[in-house]
């Protein structure tokens, strides 16, 4: 029969034991909570990493006030984009208005392709980002409210737009504008700058969509 001592020594390696395995398990449940809930802008940052374009996302999104309240809610960064690039259609839209109005003969500009690019952000895009929003966010058709691969593709038909306005390809009857010389750019630069950001922001969206619900993309 073991000692009294031996006994005691026992007891004290078994609390050890209990004490080493109870700050383990403590230590792993903090980890794991830690993977859950990132630290404020770690989470956005890995978010935009599921992106095209890291540095536009993260200077895009973080430029919104409510991405410091949203910054663990992935449908809630998603909304963000999707609004910032609702936003950014609209003020594209007021320039081209500004070119169109203040158009004349002399301007070099192609007036078919501006009439183009009007009708794709003040029809196509604007609507489209609308359905887009109103798809993940107020429907009222779907049992869990969020239709992401509806969604998913009215952002595609968006992009599709502002592709449509860089070429100068006309939405209903695919009619390209013919440049007069090779030299000349379809729509001006400005306006091509624009696009393109619009074009990269709407991917942006897209790509974010697709990380919180990659089974409503298109393969």
């Amino acid at each position: 029969m073991a000692s009294n001592f031996q006994q005691k020594l026992l007891l004290v390696l078994l609390a050890v034991v209990v004490l080493i395995s109870f700050f383990h398990y403590d230590q792993s449940y903090a980890a794991a909570a830690a993977l859950v809930v990132p630290e404020s802008g770690n989470f956005l940052e890995e978010t935009c990493r599921h992106t095209h374009f890291y540095d536009l996302c993260v200077s895009s999104l973080q430029s919104d006030s409510r991405s410091s309240s949203n910054t663990s809610d992935l449908k809630g960064l998603l909304r963000i984009s999707l609004d910032l690039a609702t936003t950014n259609a609209s003020h594209i839209l007021s320039y081209i208005d500004n070119l169109l109005d203040n158009y004349n003969t002399s301007s070099n500009l192609n007036l078919t392709s501006l009439e183009f690019c009007e009708e794709d952000y003040g029809g196509y895009i604007a609507t489209d980002l609308e359905w887009a929003i109103d798809a993940i966010y107020n429907n009222n058709n779907n049992n869990d409210g969020e239709d992401y691969e509806l969604a998913n593709s009215c952002i595609d038909e968006a992009i599709t737009s502002t592709d449509f306005c860089k070429r100068g390809i006309d939405f209903d009857h695919d009619v390209v504008v013919v440049q007069l010389e090779a030299a000349e750019p379809i729509i001006p630069e400005p306006l091509a700058n624009m696009n393109d950001i619009m074009s990269k922001l709407l991917h942006i969206s897209q790509d974010i969509l697709c990380y919180l619900s990659p089974d409503s993309c298109r393969q």
